[in-house]
């Protein structure tokens, strides 16, 4: 893999990133991603004996996260006092 853990703020040339660049381009918390990254949809990636996450599996779920935000279903209740 080439261009993993280089300059924090160019990290879209990177194809791996750490945990701590991984948060900030998410805007979570290190432990939040940590989490993500034992439990959930985040591939792992070790490089140079640092924790690290593959930026596509990133994007992937920042992506699932937006689309969840958007479908808010709301309940409307809706009561007709005419009568």
């Amino acid at each position: 893999m080439e261009n993993h853990f280089t300059n924090r703020n160019a990290y879209r040339g990177c194809s791996v990133v750490d945990v701590a660049t991984a948060a900030e381009i998410a805007g979570r918390s290190v432990s939040w991603i940590r989490t993500h990254l034992n439990f959930g949809p985040l591939e792992r990636a070790d490089v140079n004996g640092r924790q690290g996450v593959t930026v596509a599996s990133l994007r992937l779920l920042i992506e699932h996260q937006r689309s969840r935000r958007r479908v808010r279903r709301k309940l409307v209740l809706v009561v007709d006092n005419t009568k």
